[in-house]
């Protein structure tokens, strides 16, 4: 009997130290850090609060606005749709306009007028639908290609643009909304100007795009907002895209600070992308990458 006893004591025993084993193992792989990086907490050069800063508060004018007032000065009140234009006999809201027609007379004032949602309207669409609208705004020849690299001033040039995208960035739902939309598309596939000209900047036009959208989903009250597991599925998705695009596989801009994909360069010390990426889940070949696109402020010693 003692000796049956102490059998089952051993393997008891046993038991838990491999119980206690892979606990152990599997906390050490939740605190996993791919860099020995300085905390949020520790770092010297805080990140601005993007949103907090530069949108302003539900029921205020959108900073389109004081852009929309110059255009009628000037002239182009014509261009402007009613409300009415704006939504379908289901209530929902539509392009008012056939985009290839407003093309043809693309001229930059026309362009902005015509993509004013109305503010009655904008406030009760919803957060998608908006985005679509957005996203449709700056895809588009005129869509700017110098950034500054800073996400504040560049989020104040994109609000001035276009009041939907305000919009949808005084709601919580915001992220999720653009980090949706931007998993359905793909960087375009490479063609030379020379090799057709037309195509080549519609494609360009769809990189500005894709870009403004990264610019949006780098904030770190978008990181915030995401879940662990999106956020590490737009990154994958995000460095897949920078391999293609190193490879000259698909249209893309390489003179950006962040490589081939511009949302990286918003990826610094105190935006808070930089302390979730650093915490992934990632195969070796991606943190390569990751690697050449940040800029990691690593402590002294291990």
């Amino acid at each position: 009997m003692m000796k049956r006893a102490r059998v089952i004591c051993i393997f008891m025993a046993a038991a838990i130290v491999l119980l206690s084993g892979c606990t152990k193992r599997g906390a050490a792989e939740g605190k996993t850090r791919h860099k020995n990086i300085y905390t949020k907490e520790e770092c010297q050069k805080p990140y601005d609060n993007v949103i907090e800063k530069c949108v302003g508060a539900k029921g205020t004018p959108y900073k389109a606005y004081d852009r929309l007032q110059t255009w009628i000065s000037i002239g182009y009140q014509d261009a402007r749709y009613s409300s009415d234009e704006w939504v379908d006999s289901e209530g929902n809201i539509k392009l008012p306009f056939d985009k290839e027609e407003l093309f043809k007379n693309c001229e930059g004032g026309r362009m902005f007028f015509a993509y004013y949602v109305p503010d009655d309207v904008a406030a009760k669409a919803s957060t998608k639908e908006l985005v679509d609208i957005c996203l449709d705004y700056f895809d588009q020849d005129t869509t700017f290609w110098e950034f500054d690299f800073t996400a504040a001033n560049e989020i104040e040039w994109l609000l001035k643009d276009n009041n939907a995208l305000e919009e949808t960035l005084r709601r919580d739902d915001f992220a999720t909304a653009y980090y949706d939309k931007y998993m359905e598309l793909d960087y375009p596939d490479y063609i030379s100007e020379e090799e057709n000209s037309d195509e080549y900047w519609k494609r360009k036009s769809k990189y500005g795009m894709l870009t403004v959208a990264e610019c949006i989903l780098a904030l770190p009250e978008a990181c915030d907002s995401l879940s662990d597991e999106q956020r590490t599925n737009l990154v994958k998705k995000l460095i897949k895209e920078y391999q293609l695009s190193s490879e000259g596989k698909t249209i893309s801009d390489s003179a950006a600070p962040g490589g081939y994909v511009r949302f990286f360069a918003w990826v610094v010390e105190g935006n808070s992308w930089y302390y979730a990426i650093n915490e992934m889940n990632l195969t070796d070949d991606e943190w390569k990458v990751i690697d050449r696109v940040i800029q990691w402020n690593e402590k002294e010693g291990k």
